[in-house]
């Protein structure tokens, strides 16, 4: 029942903003006037539904887009509230767009037998969906994916998380944290059109006071020669371009920015050239010595959270 109930305020959403659509008098930067403001000679007096004007304290069957909006009340205890009466969607296969936490939509429709039938599409504003997907997540000994820092000699692949970050030692000395992961993208042909690649990155709770310090920015940036997370440290690092490279927002205003990001261009090049796919790498904009202090957590793919390690979404056509 809860779940109905919550479909069916979707749908009465969903409706409020066709009909705000529909309407062609509305005025005002607020909308159409409160219903306390008598009316003035410009009103619309006769074009709402019902045939009853705003401009009144008693007025029924109205529209109110100052924020809220109602159908058959006055006062609108929601975005979208609708008294006495029913929301109907007509059109076979239409529906509800719902996201879903990872940033996916789905539709929302029903079946002959009344169940709901949840369908994956394109969000609104982004690229139809392509004819092929490829999610990739991989776990411990499939993933290659690290951390370096300017203060240890140690190879620091395999731990749960990785680092972007500038920081100091216990004795004060500056620390400096670069990350790099790649994904095994050969079961997509080289000669395949990338659509659209989303990476997702969750924050790992590990060694600082927080996954997500101070004014962080990154870039992303495309590694330029090759690697291994076993014997990944500063000293061996692999050498990566500016060319092309992402600039990620400060995570501290942003905190949701690494549920979605877009890296198709990297993605296009890397399947497009299977031999130079050395993955990538993301250092912060400003690498300068800390204080003060700033650093992004990442989990890895040997994080003992499956849902937690990195993942690429690549959508491609043939």
């Amino acid at each position: 029942m809860k779940r109905a109930i919550r479909i069916q305020s979707i749908l009465v959403l969903m409706l409020g903003m066709v009909l705000w659509q529909a309407i062609p008098n509305c005025y005002g930067q607020a909308g159409l006037p409160d219903p306390t403001v008598p009316t003035s000679p410009t009103s619309p007096a006769g074009n709402f539904p019902g045939g009853t004007s705003p401009g009144s304290s008693t007025a029924t069957n109205w529209l109110r887009l100052n924020g809220d909006v109602g159908i058959n009340t006055s006062d609108p205890k929601s975005r979208l509230h609708v008294a006495g009466g029913d929301v109907y969607v007509e059109n076979i296969g239409s529906g509800v767009i719902l996201r879903s936490p990872n940033g996916y939509c789905w539709r929302v429709t029903v079946d002959n037998s009344g169940n709901f039938v949840r369908t994956q599409i394109a969000c609104p504003g982004d690229p139809p969906l392509a004819s092929n997907q490829l999610v990739l997540q991989p776990g411990p000994g499939d993933g290659q994916d690290g951390y370096t820092n300017t203060f240890s000699t140690t190879a620091l692949g395999g731990g749960p998380g990785m680092a972007v970050g500038s920081w100091t030692t216990n004795n004060g000395n500056p620390v400096l944290y670069q990350s790099y992961l790649r994904f095994n993208l050969t079961a997509i042909p080289a000669t395949a059109r990338i659509d659209s690649a989303f990476l997702t990155l969750t924050y790992y709770q590990g060694w600082f006071s927080e996954p997500n310090v101070g004014n962080n920015p990154v870039y992303v940036q495309k590694v330029t020669s090759n690697w291994d997370q076993a014997t990944l440290t500063y000293d061996t690092r692999p050498t990566s371009t500016t060319v092309g490279q992402m600039a990620v927002a400060s995570a501290e205003s942003f905190p949701g920015i690494y549920r979605k990001l877009n890296v198709k261009s990297f993605v296009a090049d890397m399947v497009a050239n299977p031999t130079t796919n050395f993955g990538i790498t993301l250092r912060l904009q400003d690498e300068a010595p800390a204080p003060p202090y700033r650093d992004l957590l990442f989990s890895t793919s040997e994080n003992p959270t499956p849902e937690n390690r990195p993942k690429l979404v690549v959508y491609y056509s043939l």
